[in-house]
């Protein structure tokens, strides 16, 4: 059989009513069932919603139904994550039928295989594809876990892998805390991802990387799980679309996987999406290692190839998203590691024809099949529409064949089809949608391993009791061939469907075969009733009033009867025999007509009627039953009639022929007594009656508890200490508005709130009583100070060296708050406090741990912690020699950056570099005659992005130049005129090189020669120097000839 089954739980989740209503065809919901070789009756009904009217369906056999949930969609999806709602929906059906639920939204279906049984399971992981965020509507949709109970108080714990909605956006669920709630069956609860209602889009919660893929979900009674990817989109792609589908328990999944592409483009990727249930599963694909994943980790896997193979170490499940063009649905694989599949499937396609956007709505159907028995379908009839030829190996597996069928034009919408193989098991899915409209995605056959199973459709049970001449229809599966036996009374015993006429009790055995090339078998019993006779005797006939009769039972084969007793009692016991009392208070005698109707299971009857007479009564009426703890007296009081004379026996031994007497009861034993008082009344008539009234005498029972301390802060773990003696019943009230409670141990744990501003008393009340209704009470008070919660909120937490941080504090109940800046850093009584965090490491970043403690004035304590996060510290510090210079000058800045990875350095003359040499050289000029004076910046920054700046001053004095001219040779003695051309002097400094020396602007100068043969050069020196101290040097040569000599010589110094 198929995901065939008589019993399906389901919760429909919400989708935005924002994508596709409005479009052609607007808002679809449907429930699409397909019925087998038989029909089926089919129930709908909500158990945790008495106001829904359960919807009843006759489902002829090998035919299909619709039934349209569209008027009731806001009735029966989950509305919203993180609330309980009797939201379940359960189907039953006589016969075995496939079911789906169907979102069939114009732009936005998808399609929720029902698993029926398989789909029950106390432990799930949940899958999700992480590729794609969820589209941008109004209202904004998202991704959600459903759950439905099936079973009064599940206990349902969720850990979720990423922070999920609790209700309050700003306090999430934690990822690995437990969210725990208890559901009733039929009640529902969804998860959904933190942020989904507000932010701009796409919002946190509609992010890929925030889907709860791997969350792990357990319950204390089966549950269903249904997922919902809502309008996935597949940007830049342009398609939005729901992905989802009906989970299976963690011990349905297996270890080997087989993918069949579908029609995705290439840009989206198509893949597959590996969820590890245990840690170290090692994941081979087609034969080749992939990798390892941990307990609740994914995988995605790309789809290359038609077909891959998939093995994983250990259990995992296998989430495949799959579609036309850009337009996707979701679906859990199968496993095939074991014998599963199906051997029939009873399946409708849901839309068909040209949609609103021009395109064909395609419907393919997805086979694998077990290795040999590919040319062992059969599809409506046909030997043909699915040949053996079609069908291809999958890398990395022998045992299993796959091939993709297009019945676009074959199969038509609202149409049950029926698909069969007649030698193994297969696997089957279908796609259904177009390109621009939405696919819808699920796979139809059976995930759990196959085994031989058989029922009457009757009872739905392997048992029933029939009428002799009565048929039963039987039902065999897990098999393909059917072999019963024995085969009396069967119409054919070789078909899966025999119809037995058994005139005994029959026990019948179903052998099958062919599935997996396994042989297994099953049995149904059917119990035939023989034919019945109503009987019947009486001891007396005729009695005084109270007449008592005994009435022997000597019917056969009645299993239902009806007395009627003439007196208008009647019974419906099936008794061996019985005593009966009639009463006559009238003066003649009176006739009770005893009939008895008898039956069996199946309403065969028969009939028996016998007449009793009663003479006049007389009634003994002792009292009502009385009951007490010891010591108990009772005053007895005789309200018979008709009597004379009255004798009272009490049980204990004493007796009295008082007509209403007085008597006290002791109970000296550690159990409840019953004394039997019996009142014997008897008439002149010779008629006498007798009545009896019990006498329940109870044990000592004693309430005693303690605890201590009487007073403590909220939560209050109250351990109670339980004292009390002799009882059984204990009734607890707390005075806390909860309900009582019954403890019974000796000591235990209560916890008691206060959430107010003030302390509250609560008396505590225990009730005791033993199980005859001895009570005692005791009440003691206890206080709980009011509720405290540290609670606080950083505008920042992490950011640069240093790092201020304004501490927003929302805590409850508190008047003295204590902060520990973490790391020594520092401390504060202040409420909001604003603290500067320092970090002195160039290399590290510094984690501080922020604590506050709040205390109320009842000495009540709590804390919270929030990390701080300061970067490496940055320090631009840079020095240079002198803050003035006189141009042109070479200055050597000296780097001093602490913690610096990138330098920026400005030296205000318009020259800029980026050099992280430990000294960095500039020149300066100022041909100007005014000082100059610049900025100086060295920017720096971390590989943390943190950055600093140094701005210093230097100044610049105008350059001084040296410069003068004169006649520079001439005859002793020269008279030289020094001209001074110089510029930004203000005092000049002249050394003439023969000794003497000047500061005049421009001196003059006589240079000598007493040579009269060499030539005296003589170097000029002149030193200007600004008012900045500023100087220049300039020398030039004074050439002074030798100085001639007057001499004459007369070769006579007289003559003629």
């Amino acid at each position: 059989m198929a995901q065939t089954d008589t019993e399906f739980w389901f919760v429909a989740p919400r989708v935005t009513e924002g994508h596709g209503w409005t479009e052609d065809g607007g808002k679809k919901f449907y429930l699409r069932f397909a019925s087998m070789s038989l029909p089926a009756s089919i129930t709908i009904d909500m158990p945790a919603n008495p106001a829904f009217t359960p919807i009843e369906i006759y489902l002829p056999a090998n035919s299909a139904h619709t039934e349209d949930l569209t008027d009731l969609h806001d009735l029966i999806w989950h509305p919203m994550p993180n609330e309980i709602h009797g939201r379940g929906l359960h189907i039953t059906s006589t016969t075995p039928i496939t079911a789906y639920y169907e979102v069939g939204t114009y732009y936005n279906p998808d399609i929720f295989s029902l698993k029926g049984r398989n789909a029950l399971g106390k432990e799930f992981y949940v899958p999700f594809q992480n590729t794609y965020r969820n589209g941008n509507y109004t209202p904004r949709p998202f991704s959600t876990i459903n759950i439905v109970a099936t079973k009064d108080n599940t206990v349902v714990e969720v850990i979720p892998t990423k922070p999920a909605y609790s209700g309050d956006e700003n306090d999430p669920y934690l990822p690995g805390e437990t969210i725990q709630v208890v559901l009733n069956r039929g009640e529902t609860f969804a998860v959904a991802p933190n942020r989904i209602y507000s932010g701009l889009f796409p919002r946190v919660g509609q992010r890929p990387q925030n889907r709860l893929a791997g969350t792990k979900v357990t319950a204390s009674e089966p549950i269903a799980i249904t997922t919902s990817d809502d309008s996935v989109d597949s940007y830049p792609q342009n398609c939005r679309d729901l992905v989802g589908d009906q989970l299976v328990p963690v011990n349905i999944i297996g270890t080997e996987y087989i993918t069949m592409r579908g029609r995705l483009n290439a840009e989206m990727l198509e893949s597959a999406y590996i969820l590890a249930t245990e840690n170290n599963t090692e994941i081979f694909l087609d034969g080749g290692y992939i990798g390892v994943i941990q307990e609740g980790e994914m995988y995605k896997q790309q789809l290359v190839n038609q077909t891959h193979h998939i093995q994983t170490t250990k259990p995992a499940y296998v989430y495949h998203v799959a579609g036309f063009g850009c337009e996707m649905g979701g679906a859990v694989l199968p496993p095939v590691n074991f014998c599963n599949g199906s051997s029939q499937i009873s399946f409708t396609r849901s839309k068909e024809g040209v949609n609103a956007g021009g395109v064909v709505e395609k419907f393919f159907l997805n086979i694998m099949v077990r290795a040999g028995a590919q040319d062992g379908f059969i599809l409506n009839g046909s030997t043909t529409m699915v040949p053996a030829s079609a069908f291809n190996t999958v890398p990395g597996t022998t045992d299993w064949l796959a091939a993709e069928f297009d019945f676009t034009d074959e199969i038509s919408a609202g149409v049950a089809s029926f698909i069969e193989n007649t030698k193994d098991l297969f696997h089957l899915a279908i796609i259904n949608g177009g390109e621009n409209s939405g696919t819808m995605y699920g796979y139809f056959s059976d995930f759990n391993q196959v085994k031989a199973t058989s029922m009457i459709v009757e009872s739905s049970t392997d048992f029933e009791a029939i009428c002799y001449g009565q048929s039963a229809q039987l039902i065999g599966g897990g098999g393909i061939n059917y072999v019963w036996s024995p085969p009396d009374f069967l119409d054919d015993p070789f078909s899966q469907t025999p119809i037995a006429f058994p005139d005994t009790t029959m026990h019948y055995t179903v052998i099958t075969s062919g599935a997996c090339g396994l042989v297994d078998s099953a049995s149904v019993t059917l119990r035939v009733t023989e034919p019945l006779h109503a009987l019947f005797s009486l001891d007396e006939t005729v009695g005084c009033s109270p007449f008592e009769i005994n009435i022997k039972n000597e019917s056969i084969g009645v299993e239902h009867y009806d007395w009627r007793l003439g007196d208008g009692t009647n019974l419906s016991l099936g008794f061996d025999a019985l005593t009966h009392i009639y009463v006559n208070e009238s003066d003649t005698a009176q006739h009770f007509d005893i009939r008895l109707i008898g039956r069996n299971d199946l309403y065969c009857i028969d009939t028996m009627t016998t007449r009793v007479t009663v003479y006049p009564e007389v009634k003994a009426v002792a009292g009502n039953d009385i009951s007490g703890c010891a010591p108990m007296q009772v005053n007895f009081m005789n309200q018979s009639r008709g009597a004379d004379t009255y004798l009272w026996r009490f049980g204990d031994g004493a007796s009295s022929v008082d007509m209403e007497p007085a008597h006290t009861f002791h109970n000296y034993s550690d159990k409840d007594t019953t004394f039997v008082v019996v009142l014997k009344a008897r008439s002149d008539f010779g008629c006498e009656d007798f009545d009896t009234v019990y006498v329940h005498v109870k044990p000592y029972v004693k309430a005693d508890f303690e605890f201590d301390p009487p007073e403590f802060c909220h939560p209050y773990e109250l351990e109670i200490t339980n004292n009390s003696y002799g009882v059984t019943q204990y009734v607890w009230d707390f005075d806390d508005g909860y309900p009582v409670q019954h403890y019974e141990d000796s000591t235990f744990i209560y916890s008691l709130e206060n959430f107010g501003s003030a302390e509250q008393v609560f008396n505590i009340n225990l009730l005791v009583s033993n199980d005859y209704g001895c009570v005692d009470v005791l009440e003691r008070p206890v206080t709980v100070y009011p509720y405290i919660k540290a609670d606080f909120t950083p505008d920042v937490i992490e950011g640069c060296n240093p790092l201020t941080v304004n501490f927003e504090n929302h805590s409850i109940g508190g008047q003295f708050y204590g902060w520990d800046f973490g790391n020594a850093a520092g401390t504060s009584s202040g409420t909001s406090p604003v603290f500067e965090f320092v970090n002195p490491d160039p290399d590290l970043p510094a984690v501080f741990n922020v604590v506050l403690a709040t205390s109320s004035i009842y000495g009540c304590r709590d804390t919270a912690d929030v990390e701080i996060t300061v970067y490496p510290r940055v320090e631009a510090e840079f020095a240079f020699d002198y803050s003035e210079y006189c141009a042109p000058q070479e200055v050597v800045f000296h780097n001093q950056a602490i913690g610096a990875t990138g330098y920026v350095w400005d030296f205000g003359n318009g020259v800029t570099s980026t050099s992280d040499a430990l000294e960095v050289v500039n020149v300066y000029s100022n041909t100007s005659p005014q000082a100059e004076t610049y900025n100086v910046s060295l920017w720096v920054q971390n590989d943390y992005g943190c950055f600093e700046e140094r701005v210093r001053e230097i100044t610049i004095f105008p350059e001084v130049v040296a410069e003068f001219s004169m006649e520079s040779a001439g005859c002793h003695p020269l008279e030289v005129s020094f001209q001074n051309h110089s510029l930004n002097a203000t005092n000049y400094y002249w050394d003439f090189g023969d000794g003497g020396t000047s500061a005049n602007p421009g001196p003059s100068r006589t240079f000598t020669n007493d040579s009269p043969v060499d030539i005296a050069v003589y170097e000029v020196n002149l030193i200007a120097v600004s008012p900045h101290n500023c100087r220049d040097t300039v020398a030039l040569p004074v050439t002074v000839l030798p100085k001639p000599v007057a001499a004459f010589e007369l070769p006579e110094n007289q003559g003629c």
